[in-house]
């Protein structure tokens, strides 16, 4: 990600425009009421750039879980996958206490493919690596939606 500042309602209303994401996806991702949602990604003539005289039509904490998406959205999606893959493995690992071989025996990968895929994914087979990303993915969100909803991953 670049140094750049995030211009969240630009990029929200870009996201939008060129139908990356509907008004009623984000509506049911966020809480956010559709109505509110136009509003927001609605251009008016000589408003400032930023969040500032757009944040009004939310609060604090809505502005921030939109800031959020939108910066996953943009930013997050370029993200080398191998790069990613090694992420949700680390994030199994450290952050919810999985061992490689818990990782292997949850996914039906071989905890060697599983323990390589921490350090450099190329060095498993791109079909092995496929399954244990979409497994892996899979089981980041199963143990993230068990989480209590403040600690969720």
């Amino acid at each position: 990600m670049s140094v750049d500042s995030l211009d969240t309602v630009a990029e929200l209303r870009r996201l939008v425009a060129e139908g990356r994401i509907s008004i009623g996806s984000l509506s049911t991702v966020t809480g956010i009421s559709n109505a509110l949602l136009l509003r927001l990604t609605s251009a008016s003539a000589g408003e400032e750039p930023g969040i500032t005289s757009s944040a009004k039509l939310l609060t604090a904490e809505e502005m921030a879980r939109v800031s959020q998406l939108v910066a996953r959205l943009t930013a997050g999606l370029n993200i080398d996958d191998d790069i990613r893959l090694r992420s949700i493995i680390e994030t199994l690992t450290h952050t919810l206490q999985l061992t490689p071989t818990n990782i292997a025996s949850l996914t039906g990968i071989d905890v060697a493919d599983v323990a390589a895929s921490l350090h450099d994914p190329q060095q498993v087979a791109a079909d092995t690596r496929y399954a244990l990303a979409i497994r892996a993915s899979y089981l980041l969100h199963t143990m993230g939606d068990a989480a209590p909803s403040p600690d969720r991953v």
